[in-house]
């Protein structure tokens, strides 16, 4: 701790007492967060380098952003309360004067196998397990996030992703309505406004056990890149909304695009889908047909299906046209 500033009160009552900070360096920190010291650790925080240049506040409790900071952490690694998910963050890494934020990578990792864990989870949630690697951030304002709880950047890139989600639909559980997207980043306790965010290589995996079967049907996406713009959950107006494109592969053959416009405003829900699926062999389709549909396709061709969903946070309608020959 270098160049600390400790000026002498003066008599004056209404005067304020002012800490100016030089620079302020960290060079291995660790942390361990529980409930009690028996529990198991519910956070960890390894590898902790900081570095801090002209830091100032004073005695009104009004904190002044550095001039510079420079954070790198190792491994954040976090359980839930009942311990049934963990969160990892790798090589979390922050420089104010860059204006940057990267994560080396991100993972939600379910702590029982698919057929356990509908029985442990609360309300039977889904087995979902989820790793993003190379997220970086740029153009982002430090400041505004340190005084106002607001997280404003250029840029948001995710290098990739690969996400996985199962349901056991033989296990009874209360059925509730999962909140959308949206929704969720409109509940958040900061402003978000983001510019740009693109993302790149995700592979995507949803697969469900049907009432009383013994295999699961399952579809998948590849390949899939997106770009999206303007997001944000403090917009200017309630008509406002926030647009994704997204390309890729379904079933990993077939072309598929899809163009998300998504509201920002719980104002105006209304939220707008659409998108393609170029030509697919229908054998492909059995993964999911056989096991769930109980139907097996042994021959067809799907030439074009164009589709448009409209709809909001209790219901939508679809239009779609589905072009296909040589079906048995």
């Amino acid at each position: 701790l270098s160049a600390l500033d400790l000026p002498e009160p003066a008599d004056d009552n209404k005067s304020q007492l002012k800490i100016n900070i030089n620079k302020f360096e960290l060079t291995d920190g660790n942390a361990v967060i529980a409930k009690n010291a028996s529990d198991t650790s519910l956070v960890r925080i390894n590898g902790v380098r900081l570095t801090c240049k002209d830091i100032a506040f004073d005695s009104s409790q009004k904190l002044h952003f550095p001039e510079q900071i420079k954070v790198f952490i190792s491994t954040i690694t976090m359980l839930d309360d009942e311990h049934i998910r963990r969160t990892k963050l790798d090589s979390i890494s922050i420089d104010s004067e860059e204006k940057s934020l990267a994560i080396g990578s991100f993972g939600l990792t379910p702590q029982h196998d698919k057929a356990k864990y509908a029985h442990i989870s609360p309300m039977h949630k889904d087995w979902t397990q989820m790793e993003y690697s190379g997220i970086t951030m740029s153009g982002v304002d430090f400041p505004a996030l340190l005084a106002s709880r607001s997280l404003k950047a250029d840029n948001l890139h995710i290098a990739g992703a690969h996400i996985e989600s199962y349901k056991n639909r033989n296990i009874k559980r209360k059925e509730w309505i999962k909140p959308m997207f949206s929704q969720t980043l409109q509940r958040l306790p900061i402003e978000v406004n983001i510019d740009k965010v693109i993302l790149s290589d995700l592979y995507a995996l949803y697969e469900e056990l049907p009432e009383g079967g013994k295999a699961s049907g399952k579809v998948w996406f590849s390949s899939v890149s997106a770009e999206a713009a303007g997001l944000t959950n403090r917009p200017d107006s309630s008509q406002q909304k926030w647009t994704l494109a997204a390309k890729g592969k379904f079933m990993g053959a077939s072309d598929i695009g899809v163009t998300f416009s998504i509201p920002t405003d719980t104002l105006s829900p209304v939220f707008d889908i659409r998108g393609h699926l170029g030509r697919t062999d229908m054998k492909r389709l059995n993964a999911v047909a056989v096991p769930v549909g109980k139907v097996q396709l042994d021959k067809g061709t799907i030439d074009n299906i164009v589709f448009h969903m409209r709809g909001d946070y209790s219901a939508a309608a679809i239009d779609m046209t589905l072009l296909y020959h040589d079906l048995k």
